[in-house]
This record gives C-alpha cells, sequence and structure tokens, in this order.
C-alpha cells in the first residue's frame, strides 16, 4: 500500500460550491477525489487515472476465478490501463481484455503459470516489461493490430510459447522479448538471424563476419549483445535505426562502417566492444543515445584528443573536461549523461545553436557552479542537473517548454531560481531538496505545479507564483520549513492534500475565489495563530470555518492574477503627489529612491503585489507600462537585478 494511498484514505476532501452552506450541513464530503486513492468493484482494486475520472486502471485482483474477464467499465470510466503486477493469479487459466484498454503493465500476468489463453486485447497498444514472463503454458499468441511496442522480457521463460501471430506493422520490440520460448528457439535453428517485420530481434548465434540482408529496417535492442564470435559487420543502406545495446560487449568488433541510412543509434549501442576502434558514423545520425561508445578504443582515441567529443552536433562525452568548458557554436543537443559524473568542471558555456539537454547530462557534477540555459534550448531532460551541488545560479531561457522530472534536484547551493511561463507544468520533483534555495518566481503561463516540485526546500521564504498556476499537487511544497506566508492569485482551482504539509512556520494563506478544491490536509491548520485571507463567501471563508482558524476578510480582489492600476478593485490612482515622487526616482523599479535597483526594490513589488503592503507610488513599479503591476513586472526586475535584461 502506497503512502499516496494512505493518504487518499486520510483525507477529506472539502468540496466548495459558490453559494453559502446551511450551518447544519457538513462541508466535508467523504468521497475521494483525488486520483491517486484507490477503490474496489467486486474482485478490482482500481484508480482513477486523473481527477475528471477519464479512465481506470486496474491495480489488483482478489478472485479466484480460472477464466478471468476485465471490465470494460468501471463507475462510468474506461478501463484504460492493467497496472504494475496487477493480475498474478495461478489459478487463472484465461483472461479476456476489452478493446478499452491500451496499455498492459510491467509483470501484470507474471508468473500466471495456468494461463493458457489471452482473448481480445484489440485496442492494445503497449504491452510492458515481463507483462507475461513465466507464464508457461501459453502457447499460442496473437498480438493485436493495435499494438506499437513489446516491452523488454515481455513473454520471457514462457517455455511452451511456439505460435506467434506479429502485426504487420509492429516495429518496435525491445530486449528480450521472447527469450526462452519455443518460438525464438525455432526461429534460430532455422537462421543465424530472427527477424521480424524488418527487424533483426536476435542474432546470438552468429559469428565472423556477419552480413545483414538488405530490407532490415532495424537493428532490435540487445540483438547482438554479448556476443564474442562476431568479427565484423556489414549493413545496408536500409537500416535506419541501431537499438539499445544492440552491439553490446561484443568483444572481438574491431570495425563498423555505419550507413548513411541511419538516423538514429540508442543508448548503449556498442558499448563494452571494448576492442572496436574503427568507427564511420554518417551525417545522417541526428540522435545519439547515452554511453552509445562508451568503454570502447575508438571512444578512448576521442577523448585523447579533445575531452568534448562531438558529433553531428550532438555532445556524445564530456566527462574528462575541466574548469570552465565552452561548448561550441553549432552544437544542438546535449545527449544524456554526457557530462555525468564529472567533479572537475566548474562552468560551462552553452552556445545558442542548443536546443535539448538529455536526460542526466550533468548529473552529480558536483563542481558546477553556475549555468545560463541560452535562448534557443526548448527541452532540459529528467535529472539533467541531479545533484550538482555547487550550482548557485542558474538562469532558465524562454524558451524552454519542457523541465523533466528532477531536473534540479539536490542543487544544495542553488539560492533562487525563476521559472519561465513558457513551461506548461513542472515535473516530479523539479527542484526537491534545493536546500539553499529562497527565492522561487514562477512566471506567468505555468499552469501545473506536479508532486514533490519543491519538497524539503527548507530555506525557502519567498515564493511568487503567477495566477495562471492552476494545481498545485500533493506535497508540491512539503517540509519548506522557513516559508511563513503563501499568496495564490485568481486562476488557481485546486490544492491536493498534503501540499504544504510540514510547513509548520506558515502563518498566513491568501487564497482566491477560483479556488474549488482543497483538503484537510493541503496546509497545517493547527500552528497558533493561522489565518487564512479571502473573499466573503469563498472557499477561503468556508475553509476557515471547518479548520477553526482566523479569517480575514478582502474588500476586493487584492489577491487576483493582477493588480490593475486604473478600473479595478481594489483601485489605485494616480495623483500629483505620486507623479512628483515619481520625478524624483532615478527610474523604474527603484522604489525606495536610492538610485539602485536591488532586491530591497524586489522584495517591495512582491509585497504590493501579495497585497500585504501597497506602494504609494505605482507608475515606477510597471515596468512594461501595460497599467498592470503583476508577475510580469516581478520577474523583468529580477532579470535586471541578474544582469540578465535592462529595464
Amino acid at each position: 500500500m502506497t503512502k499516496r494511498f494512505i493518504a487518499g484514505l486520510m483525507t477529506l476532501v472539502l468540496v466548495f460550491g459558490g453559494a453559502a452552506l446551511p450551518q447544519d450541513v457538513n462541508v466535508i464530503d467523504t468521497s475521494i477525489t483525488a486520483s491517486a486513492a484507490n477503490r474496489v468493484e467486486g474482485y478490482f482494486e482500481y484508480a482513477f487515472i486523473d481527477d475528471v475520472r477519464s479512465g481506470v486502471n486496474i491495480l489488483g485482483y482478489s478472485g479466484n476465478e480460472s477464466n478471468v474477464v476485465i471490465p470494460s467499465y468501471i463507475n462510468g470510466a474506461p478501463v484504460v490501463g492493467i497496472g504494475d503486477y496487477a493480475i498474478c493469479h495461478n489459478g487463472m487459466t484465461s483472461v479476456i481484455i476489452p478493446e478499452t484498454v491500451k496499455s498492459i503493465g510491467a509483470y501484470a500476468f507474471y508468473h500466471c503459470s495456468n494461463l493458457s489463453a489471452i482473448n481480445n486485447g484489440s485496442g492494445i497498444s503497449n504491452i510492458g516489461m515481463n507483462a507475461f514472463g513465466c507464464c508457461t503454458s501459453l502457447k499460442k499468441i496473437t498480438i493485436p493490430d493495435s499494438v506499437t511496442e513489446i516491452g523488454c522480457d515481455a513473454f520471457d521463460s514462457c517455455s511452451n510459447l511456439e505460435n506467434i501471430k506479429f502485426p504487420k506493422n509492429l516495429t518496435n520490440f525491445r530486449s528480450n522479448a521472447f527469450a526462452g520460448t519455443k518460438w525464438l528457439a525455432n526461429k534460430q535453428r532455422q537462421s543465424d538471424m530472427v527477424i521480424v517485420n524488418g527487424i533483426i530481434i536476435n542474432g546470438a548465434n552468429c559469428s565472423g563476419n556477419v552480413n545483414i540482408p538488405s530490407g532490415v529496417t532495424g537493428i532490435g535492442d540487445h540483438a547482438f549483445a554479448e556476443n564474442r564470435n562476431i568479427t565484423a559487420i556489414n549493413m545496408p543502406n536500409t537500416v535506419k535505426t541501431i537499438g539499445a545495446f544492440a552491439f553490446g560487449c561484443c568483444d572481438r568488433l574491431r570495425s563498423i562502417i555505419i550507413p548513411n541510412s541511419v538516423t538514429k543509434i540508442d543508448y548503449d549501442a556498442f558499448k563494452g566492444s571494448s576492442n572496436l576502434e574503427n568507427i564511420f558514423i554518417p551525417s545522417s545520425v541526428s540522435y545519439i543515445g547515452s554511453d552509445a561508445f562508451t568503454d570502447t578504443r575508438w571512444l578512448a582515441a576521442q577523448k585523447s584528443r579533445n575531452p568534448l567529443v562531438v558529433v553531428n552536433n550532438i555532445v556524445i562525452d564530456g566527462r574528462n573536461c575541466s574548469g570552465n568548458v565552452v561548448i561550441p557554436n553549432g552544437v544542438k543537443v546535449i545527449c544524456d549523461n554526457a557530462f555525468a559524473l564529472n567533479n572537475m568542471m566548474t562552468n560551462v558555456s552553452m552556445p545558442n545553436s542548443l536546443t535539448e539537454i538529455g536526460d542526466y547530462a550533468f548529473v552529480s557534477c558536483t563542481a558546477l557552479q553556475n549555468v545560463v540555459i541560452p535562448d534557443g534550448v526548448t527541452s532540459i531532460g529528467s535529472n539533467a542537473f541531479l545533484e550538482a551541488r555547487s550550482i548557485k545560479n542558474v538562469d532558465i531561457a524562454d524558451s524552454v517548454t519542457y523541465m523533466g522530472q528532477e531536473a534540479f534536484k539536490e542543487c544544495s547551493a542553488l539560492a533562487e531560481v525563476t521559472v519561465p511561463g513558457s513551461i506548461d507544468k513542472l515535473e516530479l520533483a523539479t527542484f526537491q531538496e534545493c536546500k539553499s534555495l529562497k527565492s522561487v518566481t514562477i512566471e506567468d503561463g505555468v499552469k501545473n505545479l506536479g508532486e514533490y516540485v519543491f519538497s524539503n526546500c527548507s530555506a525557502l521564504t519567498d515564493i511568487n507564483v503567477a495566477g495562471s498556476v492552476e494545481n498545485v499537487s500533493w506535497r508540491t511544497f512539503y517540509g519548506c520549513s522557513s516559508l511563513t506566508e503563501v499568496t495564490f492569485y485568481e486562476g488557481l482551482t485546486n490544492i491536493a492534500a498534503d501540499a504544504f504539509q510540514k510547513c509548520d512556520s506558515i502563518m498566513t494563506i491568501t487564497l482566491p475565489k477560483s479556488l474549488t478544491g482543497i483538503t484537510a490536509t493541503s496546509f497545517n491548520y493547527s500552528i497558533p495563530g493561522f489565518k487564512i485571507r479571502g473573499c466573503a463567501g469563498t472557499t477561503a471563508q468556508r475553509l476557515a470555518a471547518y479548520a477553526n482558524v482566523g479569517f480575514e476578510v478582502l474588500e476586493g480582489p487584492v489577491v487576483a492574477t493582477e493588480t490593475k492600476l486604473q478600473n479595478s478593485e481594489p483601485k489605485v490612482r494616480y495623483d500629483n503627489n505620486s507623479e512628483k515622487a515619481a520625478s524624483t526616482h532615478s527610474g523604474k523599479a527603484d522604489i525606495n529612491g536610492d538610485g539602485i535597483v536591488n532586491i530591497s526594490d524586489f522584495s517591495k513589488v512582491a509585497a504590493h503585489i501579495k497585497g500585504r503592503k501597497m506602494l504609494k507610488n505605482t507608475i515606477i513599479a510597471d515596468i512594461n507600462n501595460d497599467n498592470i503591476i503583476n508577475i510580469t513586472d516581478l520577474s523583468r526586475i529580477a532579470a535586471f537585478i541578474k544582469g540578465k535584461k535592462m529595464l
């Protein structure tokens, strides 16, 4: 039972409508609306895949039927997935999978040793890792036309599986999908190379100089892995992809010419082929996965000439770089793991040609201090800067639209960060455990703050969240023990369970009218003196009544997305005194008139936007002259202070 399940059971969800509730009506609805909560229908344990209940995942089965029928719908929602480890029932002899099911998870039917028939499943697109592993009674299967991927070891050790019917368009086979089956053994007796739909899925019996036949379009994952009998590979110009670990640990392989038809070389493709010293890589290759050539003589020779190895404008290795590293102009991609575990690099300069930073690209680069993501980069991969514990400054360009999970997790020296509005969602644990992080600005455009994004950022004192943010997820700010006040603007609709738990210094929260979903555990309401601010008759007031905490009524939309200078409530009028004051200041953003724009001015504008302390002179805070003071103005002030942009 997961922690999220336990939290779901313990959480009572507050459901607030627009009208005030009568005093004798309980404002608590004991139904669980969070998608994380598990439910039971008959013999099936399940969970909704999202809060709008667009689909159901089967998570478990407690029955003892020999013929199991997966339901098409549960509680009016289609069953779209069979989850990991969901149905491990040895007494089952057959299963009917409805056409609504799109995916079968890892180990879903693992070791169902009496399962002999898999019926229907005409909507399945993905069969997960070891999904039917060790189903020793299976003798024949028909893979539906809808399937686009078969995961690694999907039918591993199905020792009696002899007949397999493949759809014509299926070409994505992960490693060892049919290892240990009679089908594979029979195919190997017929030919040294087992080919399905133009993909080589096994070449374990090949030796010497191997000629891949024309018409083959892909070398599958692990196809020739650990084959110590092959000495050379001749590929036709029909081959487009070389799969993960396809030629891994082929110790006798010394040279290879990759044809100019190939566009993708996947991770670990030639890893551990220790004697491979001559490789021709054509310009057609636009993707090279992590460690594709690690532990080869070829890569060692490249690194001896230049520690920064670049192939086709892709940085594939920089582990031996030191000091200030300059990535040359023209480079478009930093591949996965490129600088992983480099403890000698202190700074990196990235060119404007760069578009993508791969997963784990700078993981555990413990000496790296400053990172500037240039304009042009659209994607920062998962774990890209994980555990880069010396990074003090990060500048993320407005061009970035995706930042993967744990991208900056445990960057323990990072003091402040601005998330550009070009990023729609902050993924899981993006900045988790950044222990020195004090200030966060989330610009207009960001809509969703994922789980654990800022959890255990124990130094965090200032968060400036744009009104575009609609959802704060489970444990987003969990353990941010230095936060004392939180303000959200119009546009926010949901704050999930435990979002601010273990934030025991928070005394005041300001909630907008737009908020409709919040739980009894979203904050720690038991802190003495805890106060909620909001408009009368809204979720904020009902929550305060339920939690038995203080409530401050706001007369107007002070906590709206933007504080307008004209034609809004509350109104801030320009008068003669304010215009005179403005003329005495040195310029925009110099709020305290000392001739310097610094963090003091930034804090005063932030306080104004939050409604904590209104500015007397508002003109100089309106940086973009749109008669509105909001997070955009604050971000531009921050950029000026950091030297990024002039006002």
